[in-house]
């Protein structure tokens, strides 16, 4: 009997309390000074800048790099982690088998520079470079870790600048030369070795993408069979354990009947049998 009173009335007062809290949460929005919202932010690997959206032919953008706005890169390109290429005010274009380091930016955001980004194919970039408006990069070019080139310089083909060494603008690297310092002017003529140590790594380089790409694709299931089948290979004997089975596995990952449950993060699935079987 008690039951049936006390019922109706708990499920008054909830309504009271959810309607007095909603109430409650919109007066403190309104008198909030600066009124904040928490958004998912999206991938920034690709971002559309107004009109213009980055195109991306076969190559790998690592899961935390940005390339935005009007950007067009060729097969087989890498644009690691950290890197950002950005077309805001006029193109950015990378061609094939081009290696953007991790951190390095390519900006084309110069107002007063309307020449586009341009560079070529088969070209190093390294860590932490800067590239501004209006740069050109022929085929084959190396430049070193922490490298600035400036507005409107140029880099001819298979030319390469040491590491750290600011391009002022308006220089021109020449087709052989290396270049160098702060600010960089030219040291000597490369020798043969050079380039084709160049072209061996950009074909190194190459194949990391690709086995970067792959693993950046991989679902965490995927993630954890690898990582169960390495333990079973490296770290187990076939004499003394066995390997589990699909349903075996499929319940250590928090996996049941087709759904996926957030008690995976607690390294433990949450659902009914287990609970029942804690209780």
């Amino acid at each position: 009997m008690l039951s049936k009173i006390t019922g109706p009335i708990l499920e008054v007062t909830s309504k009271i309390l959810r309607a007095t809290g909603q109430g409650m949460d919109k007066i403190g929005r309104a008198i909030e000074v600066n009124g904040y919202t928490e958004r998912l932010n999206p991938s920034l690997r690709a971002v559309k800048f107004k009109t213009k959206s980055p195109t991306v032919n076969g190559a790998f953008v690592s899961t935390t790099s940005t390339v935005m706005g009007n950007v067009t890169i060729g097969a087989n390109s890498s644009i690691w982690y950290g890197a950002i290429v950005r077309g805001d005010l006029n193109s950015v274009v990378i061609g094939d088998a081009v290696t953007v380091g991790d951190r390095s930016i390519i900006r084309s955001t110069d107002p007063t520079n309307h020449s586009p980004i341009d560079i070529g194919n088969n070209v190093l970039i390294g860590n932490g470079v800067t590239i501004d408006s209006g740069v050109s990069v022929g085929d084959g070019c190396k430049i070193g870790d922490a490298v600035t080139l400036h507005n409107g310089s140029k880099m001819e083909q298979k030319s390469m600048i040491t590491t750290g060494s600011v391009l002022e603008p308006g220089s021109v690297v020449k087709t052989g030369e290396l270049w160098g310092g702060f600010p960089a002017k030219k040291l000597r003529a490369l020798l043969p070795a050079e380039i084709e140590a160049t072209s061996a790594e950009v074909a190194e380089n190459v194949r990391l993408a690709c086995a970067h790409a792959e693993e950046s694709a991989k679902t965490w299931q995927q993630i954890e069979q690898d990582e169960y089948d390495r333990e079973q290979e490296s770290e187990r004997s076939e004499y003394y354990y066995k390997r589990l089975t699909a349903e075996e596995l499929s319940y250590k990952l928090g996996e049941q009947s087709g759904h996926m449950f957030p008690g995976r993060i607690f390294d433990s699935p949450l659902n009914e049998a287990s609970q029942k079987r804690i209780g």
